[in-house]
């Protein structure tokens, strides 16, 4: 990990605070702004006043202080007010502010380095996945902004040491990429804040802004947090207000379930069910005071259930779960798979097994080497998916290499819940294929009679292939925050016609969110076994008959390429292994739409070429490409659903063998559905790309290529 460099005065002194945030801060800012001088809101503590374009509105801030509300499209002129050597660039600096916003935009600036806004902002908040950061700089994987609450963000920027770092509050969000020194993340005289050049800069609440000249370390931003804004108010009533609930229902029954928030905790609200079956709703959008909010919910099972509520207020604070009501549920119990049995994280003794249910009833895989012996059993874990539903997992240890085994799936010992077979990796060498897609996230717009085609011919067929797994470079889902979409396009998609059927790996996408966003929920990625990361995010590596698969997660693969790969490239697993294949979601070379990720051919790719990577698939662009530099071919598999027809090729590659500039026999610039099959033997490996007419048939293998060493 890369240490942040300052002083050690400096650091005693901002830890030696005491008294007003302002009072111990200001004298070791560069520049400071307030907004709590009415007869001048642009007035500044430290360097020069604020230049307002556009326009903002005076409001009120956290305890009562001073704040302004600016809106779309405008933004402040700032002096920041850090001396300039010789009149140079400065690669050093820190920038906090403390800022709340609804969430009614898409995306929300923060600073801009171009004192003409005349490109994109250099760090923005995104609305869907409520993370920090842009491209360049990578992105925090979790969702660390709450919509109403007001936020410290610190910036801290060494681009000299490589540093880009970004804090919420406490806790860093972001251990990013560091930029070039002058280039665009350094500082010229002046800096915008809250600009962006087209439009990507969402209304905002700002109470104050402060400018360092140094970067903060993480002891500084704690010691600068300890006077962060909170609420005078408490949330610990205790109960909720009018309750309307039935005493008595039956079970699938739906029934509306009606209350009124509380007196005295806060002016805004949200609220979470505990529905006592399991099922923990999410927390809903803030709402005002006095609110009277129905919830609705159907129970499956018979039985006395004991519903609670838990309440937090627009600053973070929660209060305990407090009862709500009691109803006594009758009938006969009413069990559903949602989603069936489907398989993960494939290895030499073990696989997973993954679905989802109606209810929380007891989990069991029955196992056996033969489908009429299946003497073993394997409890399932559970949680809450936050959608009535339970999602369950079963991880299945102590099995034998290269062995086959069948199982069923139980609840309870009598609702199926799904049935299959799988084979273990093996332990040694031996010939084997495996597929690989991309962007199966969407309604296919080539076929409007069924809009899931071919996507789910594609699926289906991979699954009845001699593949024995996949891969995906990710884009499951159009967003992998929202159940629906998780639904129709991974759960009745890619688990229901290809996971069934073969175990995958997942290679994240920038449209399945981030965190433990509900789509991220349903998986389970062998990132579980590096430490910070789990199942559902991060990079991970695995292994099969003697060749090594690495995976990056779009969220963390800056930081990730910064710090992890070149580790796992140097283990005896990769350096030993016969071939080596990255799966990263982004392609380094593109030719359609984008020409690639400029970063990525600045780390990841020497990377690859050093330790000798033998294939880079991708994604992103919806449409397939294929190329070879330095001895790594560079396959991009965007055919999973949509195709980005309209699109043009905006630049060349002399490495581009096929996709963008030249047609893959028909289908101009690429633009065909499509996966591609991966064939490993003794002599090396070989690979096709399967094409499929809209209507889900199939054309057949349109490219080939393979490996130029065995």
């Amino acid at each position: 990990m890369k240490k942040l460099l300052c002083c050690a005065a400096v650091l005693l002194t901002l830890v030696g605070v005491s008294g007003s945030y302002a009072d111990g801060v200001v004298e070791l800012a560069s520049g400071a702004w307030f907004f709590d001088n009415t007869d001048n809101i642009l007035q500044a503590a430290k360097s020069e006043d604020l230049v307002l374009v556009g326009e903002h509105t005076l409001i009120t801030g956290p305890n009562g202080k001073g704040a302004v509300h600016i809106g779309k499209e405008s933004y402040y002129e700032c002096v920041h007010g850090i001396p300039s050597p010789n009149k140079g660039l400065i690669n050093q600096y820190t920038i906090v502010m403390d800022v709340r916003t609804t969430f009614e935009d898409r995306f929300f600036a923060l600073y801009q380095t171009d004192p003409e806004n005349k490109r994109d902002n250099n760090c923005e908040l995104m609305n869907r996945q409520r993370n920090l950061g842009r491209m360049p700089t990578g992105r925090s994987h979790i969702e660390c902004v709450e919509a109403n609450a007001w936020t410290r963000i610190a910036i801290v920027v060494d681009n000299s040491n490589g540093i880009f770092d970004i804090y919420v509050n406490d806790d860093r969000v972001l251990l990013g990429i560091g930029q070039p020194v002058d280039g665009d993340y350094a500082l010229q005289e002046k800096v915008l804040l809250f600009a962006d050049d087209d439009g990507d800069d969402g209304p905002l609440d700002v109470s104050r802004v402060l400018i360092f000249g140094f970067p903060l370390s993480a002891e500084q931003i704690l010691a600068l947090n300890k006077e962060l804004p909170v609420c005078e108010n408490g949330c610990k009533p205790a109960q909720v207000m009018n309750v309307k609930s039935p005493s008595e229902t039956v079970t699938s029954k739906r029934n509306a379930f009606q209350f009124d928030l509380p007196e005295d905790c806060g002016e805004l609200l949200q609220y979470r069910m505990d529905w006592d079956d399991g099922s923990i709703g999410r927390w809903s959008l803030l709402l005002p005071q006095f609110a009277k909010l129905r919830a609705h919910h159907a129970y499956n099972l018979p039985g006395t259930q004991e519903l609670k509520v838990q309440l937090r207020n627009e600053c973070g604070i929660i209060s305990d779960w407090l009862p709500f009501a009691q109803v006594e549920v009758k009938g006969p119990p009413q069990v559903r798979a949602l989603t069936t049995a489907y398989q993960q994280d494939l290895r030499q003794d073990g696989i997973t097994l993954m679905w989802e249910a109606n209810c929380n009833l007891p989990g069991e895989v029955h196992l056996g080497k033969t489908k009429d012996e299946l003497a073993q059993r394997v409890q399932a874990s559970t949680v809450p998916s936050g959608f009535d539903s339970m999602i369950y997992k079963a991880t299945i240890t102590d099995l034998e290499p290269g062995t086959v085994y069948f199982y069923e799936v139980k609840l309870a010992g009598q609702y199926p819940m799904g049935k299959g077979s799988f084979r273990t990796a093996p332990a040694a060498f031996e010939p084997f294929s495996f597929c690989v897609w991309s962007d199966s996230q969407g309604f296919c717009r080539e076929n409007p009679s069924n809009r899931h085609e071919p996507t789910n011919s594609m699926m289906k067929h991979m699954g009845a292939s001699d593949a024995n797994f996949a891969v995906t470079t990710g884009d499951l889902a159009e967003d992998g925050a929202d159940y629906k979409d998780t639904r129709q396009f991974f759960l009745d998609r890619v688990a229901k016609y290809l996971g069934t059927q073969k175990p995958f790996f997942i290679a994240w996408g920038n449209h399945d969110s981030y965190g433990n966003s509900i789509l991220r929920k349903f998986s389970d990625n062998p990132s579980k076994n590096r430490e910070g990361f789990g199942p559902g995010n991060g990079a991970f590596a695995f292994s099969y008959a003697q060749c090594r698969f690495i995976c990056l997660d779009y969220s963390s693969m800056y930081s990730d390429i910064d710090s992890w790969l070149e580790g796992e490239l140097q283990s005896p697993e990769s350096k030993n292994a016969r071939h080596r294949f990255l799966f990263v979601h982004v392609p380094p070379y593109c030719e359609i739409w984008v020409d690639g990720d400029a970063l990525l051919r600045k780390t990841l790719v020497p990377l690859m070429e050093k330790y000798g990577v033998e294939a880079c698939f991708s994604g992103h662009t919806h449409a397939y490409e294929r190329g070879f530099l330095n001895n790594v071919h560079y396959i991009i598999t965007g055919g999973g659903s949509w195709l980005d027809h309209g699109e043009t090729v905006v630049k060349e590659w002399p490495h581009s063998i096929v996709g963008g500039k030249t047609p893959v026999g028909s289908y101009e610039l690429g633009l065909v559905n499509e996966y591609v099959r991966i064939i490993v033997d003794e002599e090396g490996w070989r690979g096709e790309c399967v094409a499929f007419n809209p209507d889900g048939s199939e054309v057949g293998v349109i490219d080939t290529f393979h490996n130029d060493k065995p």
